[in-house]
């Protein structure tokens, strides 16, 4: 017993104090018998600073000829970069960059997309990333798109992260609806790559018409943000634009991690969309209900999430107990027998007084 409550403490500190925001109460716990439910009020507080979040941040970067000024502009500051954003909490980033599809569409040595760095907390190991090479990229449309849909399924991001990708180029991607033959992914199919990935794009390019059209839809579709402020010295804006992201939000809901054998029931599923911003605290109501399905001991928990990011966890744990058996074999009457045998005593004996008395007369 020590040892379970020792455990469940850990469980309670873990879960519910690691994280700046939480749930209350942050535990939960009863017994339920099989078909029961009962229903709780959880509430959720976001507080008004990201001080401990799971932030991922993946660089998908143009590198071709045209963007040799830009590239630097990221190596000069992404150390700073990556102190000015230490304070959200747990920050990992990641590089990758782009050319063009090689051969038609490319230089001839370009690359569609190189992954050169999964996301890491490992300063040293991000800037000397970002010091790859200039590529050349053929023609002005790039493969951008290509980019873009690797980095969504390629990256490791971790579970309950709050995604983000920034994104740089000073040309549009190529589209398969406008270029026929081009083997890469459609506009579309890259913004619902991104959004499966619970991924907001925050995009940086320059004057470029198509470009910023097309990045525009992008940052749009996956609630990210496009910065049209110029490329020379973007990388000192890195910073800025990813605590603003981090920062503000659009939906808040429950997350469940629970067995089959507890129906769980959450009201509402998500509040009314944003967008809200930490410049306060803000608390959330949901009522839970929790359904015995089937017998057996179950200890699992619920995540609060903000835009698909985990930002607390609390704890439940519900008993279901087992049915009584109930026997289908009827018991032998013992008394009723006695009683049976009894009668067929008294009888035999009247038989046998009866023929005696017909037998002396």
């Amino acid at each position: 017993m020590f040892k379970k409550l020792f455990f469940s403490f850990i469980l309670l500190f873990a879960g519910s104090s690691v994280l700046a925001d939480s749930i209350a109460p942050a535990s939960f716990s009863t017994t339920l018998t099989k078909g029961q439910s009962t229903t709780i009020r959880k509430v959720v507080t976001i507080n008004d600073e990201a001080t401990t979040s799971l932030v991922d941040v993946m660089f998908v970067l143009d590198n071709t000829g045209s963007m040799g000024a830009a590239l630097t502009s990221l190596r000069t500051n992404i150390d700073a970069a990556m102190v000015q954003t230490a304070s959200l909490g747990n920050v990992r980033w990641g590089v990758g960059h782009f050319e063009d599809v090689n051969p038609g569409w490319g230089s001839g040595i370009d690359q569609a997309w190189t992954l050169a760095l999964q996301p890491t907390d490992d300063q040293a190991a991000v800037g000397a990333a970002v010091n790859f090479p200039l590529g050349f990229g053929g023609d002005t449309p790039e493969s951008n798109l290509i980019g873009l849909q690797s980095a969504a399924t390629e990256v490791n991001w971790r579970p309950g992260s709050a995604r983000f990708i920034v994104y740089v180029t000073d040309a549009p991607g190529h589209d398969p609806d406008t270029t026929p033959g081009y083997p890469g992914p459609t506009l579309q199919q890259t913004i619902d790559s991104l959004i499966a990935a619970n991924i907001k794009v925050l995009a940086f390019t320059n004057t470029d018409f198509q470009a910023v059209e097309q990045a525009q839809l992008i940052a749009d579709a996956t609630n990210g943000n496009l910065d049209t402020s110029g490329l020379i010295d973007w990388g000192g804006r890195v910073a800025a634009n990813v605590t603003v992201a981090a920062s503000t939000y659009t939906t808040v809901s429950l997350g469940l991690n629970n067995p089959a054998g507890v129906g769980v029931i959450f009201a509402p599923v998500n509040h009314p969309a944003g967008p809200y911003d930490r410049s306060v605290t803000r608390t959330f109501e949901f009522d839970v209900t929790f359904t015995a399905v089937d017998s057996g001991q179950y200890d699992f928990t619920i995540d609060a999430l903000v835009d698909g990011g985990v930002v607390a966890t609390e704890n439940d744990s519900i008993t279901v107990p087992a049915e009584p058996v109930v026997s289908t074999v009827k018991a032998v009457p013992t008394v009723g027998m006695f009683a049976m045998a009894a009668g067929s005593l008294g009888i035999f004996g009247m038989s046998g007084f009866l023929a005696r008395r017909r037998k002396n007369k």
